[in-house]
């Protein structure tokens, strides 16, 4: 095997390959940690295989300053993060020249192969790698009518990003170790997260009300290795992604690269957001976020580390004074909290003016954190025993969910809600 490179070209289509090789990986996987490069008459073909993911990248340059020529086609597997190390001791614009040569024993004998990666201009200047007999393998799966959807590279990373923070972790529910990304067409989606105490949902529209009834596409994602996708995507430059499923994997595509995901439950459900995102309140109250920052503190300082030693989970009590347009948080844990929050509007029904709810203060903390001072939100309460919905971008006076939109500069909109279960005393 012998081809030559420009570094630049390489690094960039090697990076979401190096990527695959070493995070979010599968312990004890043979291939963990490495890379083949397969040297072909067109392109490098660059090989990872993690065990829960796996992905090839064709190398050309049609996607990277790669300056790419062949002399000897061939393969071979060598260390990922000891082949990116040697690699940026060369100078960005750098033709280099890799091949693979033999190496002699003292006796003079042949011994083995190592790597050898030269200076094109200077031939002197070289680095050596051992190269291993594992061999990194992707395969194409077979996929008989497999669910399929296009979005945006960007869209992709930006929002599976965005509701990460609601991922479920507990093996007892294995429903939430996925979250789903649903396509409506017209290029409009809803990505949903959930642990099944919190759940966050961003949808992200085209048009008004092309988000409504069922999704034409959904694709389960595991979340174990959502961090390894949108850090692949992130390397790359392709304006849209192809996914594929059907059965027990995921393939991704976007350039020239390949990414295919293992370890998905063909029997797993996700859940109807609807029936909350639908359901009807008794009573929607709005609140500035400037309203909630220092009053929100005040109940985390509470949670302090003796809470956290004798793993306390954090909690406070939202009292709602309705004719007042107050409400009051507090906390009692290690220490006391007890602070302000005002009310802008209230739409209800009912006769009372007075509602209680006992929330995790974790979950309320998100809220707040994830917003700026200058937002409001709505907060949708039904009974103090069911799940709290809190939608962003709200206005000052309550009003109609589909209407809280923000804009973005390319014509879509988003919206973004929160729900979740309040505490049972």
């Amino acid at each position: 095997m012998e081809f030559k490179a420009k570094i630049t070209g390489l690094l960039s289509g090697l990076k979401p390959v190096f990527t695959v090789a070493t995070k979010g990986v599968q312990e004890n996987y043979p291939s963990v940690g490495l890379v083949t490069l397969d040297a072909k008459k067109d392109a490098l073909e660059a090989i990872a295989d993690g065990g829960y993911v796996s992905s090839v990248n064709q190398i050309n340059d049609l996607f990277y300053k790669l300056d790419y020529s062949v002399q000897r086609e061939g393969s071979v597997t060598v260390v990922a993060n000891d082949l990116r190390q040697v690699l940026l001791t060369f100078a960005p614009n750098e033709i280099v020249t890799i091949s693979l040569r033999e190496v002699k024993g003292s006796d003079g004998n042949s011994s083995g192969k190592e790597l050898l990666i030269a200076m094109d201009s200077d031939s002197d200047q070289f680095q050596t790698l051992p190269v291993l007999e594992t061999q990194c393998v992707y395969e194409n799966p077979s996929m008989k009518k497999p669910s399929k959807l296009s979005i945006r590279r960007d869209l992709f990373n930006e929002y599976a990003g965005k509701i990460m923070f609601a991922h479920g972790f507990e093996e007892g529910y294995k429903k939430f170790l996925y979250w789903v990304l649903r396509s409506y067409g017209n290029n409009s989606f809803r990505f949903v997260a959930g642990s099944g105490q919190r759940f966050a949902v961003v949808e992200v529209e085209a048009a008004p009300g092309s988000i409504d009834g069922k999704a034409q596409t959904s694709i389960l994602f595991p979340n174990q290795q959502t961090q390894t996708i949108t850090g692949v995507l992130s390397d790359l430059v392709g304006t849209d992604i192809e996914i594929e499923s059907h059965d027990r994997f995921i393939v991704i595509s976007c350039d020239n690269l390949k990414m295919r995901l293992c370890n998905c439950d063909p029997s797993i459900e996700w859940p109807d957001e609807n029936l909350f995102l639908k359901r009807p309140s008794k009573f929607c109250i709005t609140s500035k976020i400037s309203n909630w920052r220092n009053a929100i503190g005040g109940i985390m300082a509470t949670y302090n580390s003796d809470a956290k030693k004798k793993s306390v989970i954090p909690t406070c009590v939202l009292s709602f004074d309705l004719s007042k347009r107050i409400m009051l948080a507090k906390s009692d844990t290690s220490l006391k909290s007890c602070r302000k929050i005002s009310i802008d509007d209230i739409m209800t029904n009912e006769s009372s003016n007075e509602l209680v709810l006992k929330c995790n203060s974790n979950y309320v903390n998100e809220i707040v954190s994830k917003a700026s001072d200058e937002d409001y939100i709505q907060i949708e309460v039904d009974t103090p025993s069911a799940p709290v919905i809190v939608r962003h971008y709200a206005g000052q006076n309550v009003g109609d969910p589909l209407t809280f939109k923000k804009p973005n500069e390319d014509g879509l909109s988003e919206r973004y809600a929160v729900f979740f279960a309040t505490v049972n005393n």
